[in-house]
């Protein structure tokens, strides 16, 4: 039997994801470029942040992560998915 764990940046549960989401919000304030806003918003406890505001940092984390990527390397890299179970 395999088991699908659906854990870190791709937990299921947002309030689940939100810590490796600013942990990875906190890596990339150091890389070079200019930022997204909501990034200033990482430096607040991550269990305070509302399901909106975690959303979007989630969001405009992964477009900064994709596009600095692509700026440096010239090619896309992929993102953490969620694995579903085969049914």
């Amino acid at each position: 039997m395999i088991l699908y764990m659906n854990i870190g940046l791709v937990a299921n549960d947002w309030r689940e994801r939100v810590s490796f989401v600013s942990a990875l919000v906190n890596m990339m304030s150091c890389w070079k470029g200019s930022k997204p806003e909501v990034f200033k918003y990482w430096l607040h406890r991550a269990e305070e942040l509302s399901e909106g505001l975690a959303l979007e940092l989630e969001h405009e984390a992964a477009h900064f992560y994709m596009q600095t990527f692509y700026n440096y390397f010239g090619c896309a890299r992929l993102i953490p998915h969620c694995v579903l179970p085969a049914v």
